[in-house]
């Protein structure tokens, strides 16, 4: 039996397949989960945001969308403070089409001032949860593709 990460490997894998067009939002959301475990519960949401920017806005959507409630308030806290930080200089750090934003110290003390810890979370069992509720998200989804 295959275990749910390899599910969603192979989900991303077919995703990624037709490279010449874009990631349609709900295909953006299932990809951003990759990043969502290997850089925030790994390093913590300010290694997320320096590696997997793209991603962040996304995986709140999905967390909201598969059930996770504290994974997605903490990201949607995280995103809030670097937008409030977004509005001092003029660009939101998460617009794709906006020039990478660098935070200040501020912002990061804000961000690892939070009681919530993402690298606590990190374990096979975690991992293995939401790539089955991603993979579950996806199928029931699936048909919107072209609707979203």
């Amino acid at each position: 039996m295959e275990t749910a990460e390899n599910v969603y490997w192979a989900l991303c894998a077919t995703i990624w397949k037709d490279e010449h067009r874009a990631a349609l939002p709900m295909e953006q959301r299932v990809l951003s989960l990759g990043d969502f475990i290997d850089n925030c519960l790994t390093n913590g949401f300010l290694t997320f945001a320096g590696n997997g920017r793209w991603s962040i806005v996304p995986a709140a959507e999905l967390m909201d969308a598969i059930d996770e409630p504290e994974f997605a308030q903490e990201l949607w806290a995280c995103i809030a403070i670097c937008r409030e930080y977004g509005k001092t200089i003029g660009r939101d750090p998460f617009d794709p089409n906006v020039e990478y934003v660098s935070f200040n110290e501020e912002t990061e003390n804000k961000i690892n001032a939070r009681e919530f810890h993402f690298t606590k979370y990190v374990d096979p069992e975690t991992t293995e949860r939401l790539c089955r509720k991603t993979a579950d998200y996806f199928r029931k989804n699936r048909e919107s593709l072209t609707n979203d």
